[in-house]
Formats: structure tokens, C-alpha cells, sequence
């Protein structure tokens, strides 16, 4: 089972790691991440407070092509196809998860790393089940007319970096210097 959840203040989630702990004795690679799992087969506990929120069920596409047969209409038909093919929120929330996990996973690397959802994810005209389009860029132009300032003088300390170059051959050059 998978659940999303929400929390009302960024303390409650710091909170909730810097409580949550490693798989011990097994062969993973502790990191830290915002993906949690709930050990109850280690501990034998249950959550003390069960989730709050509502399933999603998939129609099966079989259910909906047999109804689309009976509706004789062609607007009711696309109606219906699309109330029950629809990204839900769920589904709209899920993907920007995904997008920010794909950033913060990134970033580590590649400090001004940004990942956006785009498309069907955005404009709400998705189906359900369909694929994520992510735009991901290694330059934050969200925050590109901000300078760098540090006790309201501008920050001239940068980390050192080994310049791009768009041909390879160029690029390994300089990696070899």
C-alpha cells in the first residue's frame, strides 16, 4: 500500500524524521528521503491513528467501454470517458511529488537543480495512468533576477566547478586537467 500525506507545518515533518530510522541488519543503503515506510512486521505495532482519506479505485477498462456502448450520445460519451479517466488530485499531487523527489535526489548533485511537471499534469487533461513529462533543468531560473547576497553585500565566494563545454571531446579535455 502507498498513502500520501500531508502535514500542516514544515515542523511537524522535520519532526517525523528526525525520529524515523534505518533498516538495520540488511543489505540497504542508508539515505535520508521522504519516502517513509511503516516496519509493522518488525515491531508487530499498528498505527495508532488509521489513515484518514479515501481509496482510489481504477475502473477496469472493460466497465468503461461497456458503458460507453450504451450511451448513445457522442458529448455523453466523451463526458463520461472523461469524468472516469480524469486525474484526480490524488494523482495531480502524486506527480509533484514525484517531481520534487526527482529534484531533491538531484540537488545533492547538482545544486540549482529544478524539476517541474508540465503538460497533461498540469493543464488537468490527463488520464489517469498516464505518463509524468517532467521538464528538468540544471540552472534555477525561478529565482534568476535574485542576486546572491550575504549581510546585504553582494556574495562574491563561489564553489569551484569544472567549466561545461558542448563538445566531448572538449569536456573530457578539461576533466583530465
Amino acid at each position: 500500500e502507498c498513502a500520501l500525506l500531508e502535514f500542516s507545518t514544515e515542523q511537524s515533518v522535520k519532526h517525523l524524521l528526525k525520529i524515523t530510522s534505518h533498516f538495520t541488519n540488511e543489505n540497504r543503503l542508508p539515505c535520508a528521503s521522504r519516502n517513509l515506510y511503516f516496519a509493522s512486521q518488525y515491531t508487530g505495532a499498528r498505527l495508532k491513528y488509521p489513515p484518514v482519506g479515501r481509496e482510489v479505485q481504477q475502473l477496469d477498462d472493460s466497465i468503461i467501454d461497456k458503458s460507453l456502448n450504451d450511451i448513445r450520445n457522442v458529448s455523453d460519451q466523451i463526458r463520461y470517458f472523461w469524468q472516469k479517466t480524469k486525474l484526480t488530485e490524488l494523482d495531480t499531487r502524486l506527480r509533484f511529488f514525484v517531481a520534487s523527489l526527482v529534484e531533491e535526489a538531484l540537488r545533492s548533485i547538482f545544486v540549482d537543480t529544478v524539476c517541474l511537471p508540465f503538460g497533461s499534469s498540469v493543464t488537468t487533461f490527463g488520464k489517469s495512468r498516464c505518463d509524468l513529462d517532467m521538464l528538468l533543468s540544471f540552472e534555477d531560473f525561478r529565482d534568476k533576477n535574485n542576486q546572491i547576497k550575504f549581510d546585504g553585500k553582494l556574495q562574491q565566494l563561489r564553489f569551484l566547478t569544472k567549466r561545461s563545454y558542448l563538445n566531448d571531446r572538449f569536456q573530457a579535455q578539461a576533466y583530465l586537467k
